[in-house]
């Protein structure tokens, strides 16, 4: 599934403890709990280990799975977020290119407004699906446009190539 979920919407998860007591969690979209909690649901081949989650006042060890160990971002990497370019970024032609996961990459016109009318590009990036794709290429940003990055999706940003064309 590769889709974003909106700032402030309430998630509710099905956690299974240690001890093999289950709790049904809600959590508000956007924080790191929940951030946290949407890339374990949709990483399905991971092995066990521990995750201290802060849940309410206390601290509660919740277990889940985990085959591979945790991305360490590199230079030029980009993990879920939104960004704009002027300011997070510099401003120019860009290649985004899938590191992990799956998620979506989408360009806007301004920060402010988010609609469909405003969406300058828009792709799932992944490698659950056959219609997601690995690579974005020759992406044009400019000042004041945001680009979002949603999922569990981190995605490697470079300058793309100057075009030669032989005609």
């Amino acid at each position: 599934m590769s889709q974003s979920v909106p700032d402030g919407a309430e998630l509710s998860f099905s956690v299974t403890y240690k001890t093999g007591r289950k709790k049904v969690l809600k959590v508000m979209s956007g924080t790191a709990l929940a951030d946290r909690l949407l890339q374990l649901a949709m990483d399905p081949d991971i092995k066990r280990r521990e995750v201290k989650q802060a849940v309410g006042k206390s601290s509660k060890k919740v277990s889940h799975t985990n085959e591979k160990a945790l991305i360490q971002l590199r230079k030029n990497q980009l993990p879920q977020g939104r960004y704009i370019f002027g300011k997070d970024l510099p401003v120019g032609t860009f290649d985004f290119t899938w590191v992990w996961g799956s998620g979506s990459v989408g360009l806007y016109g301004t920060a402010e407004n988010t609609t469909l009318g405003n969406c300058l590009y828009s792709e799932n990036v992944g490698n659950r699906y056959d219609y997601e794709y690995r690579q974005c290429l020759h992406v044009q940003c400019e000042s004041g446009n945001m680009l979002t990055i949603g999922g569990n999706l981190v995605v490697e940003i470079s300058r793309s190539p100057k075009l030669e064309i032989d005609l």
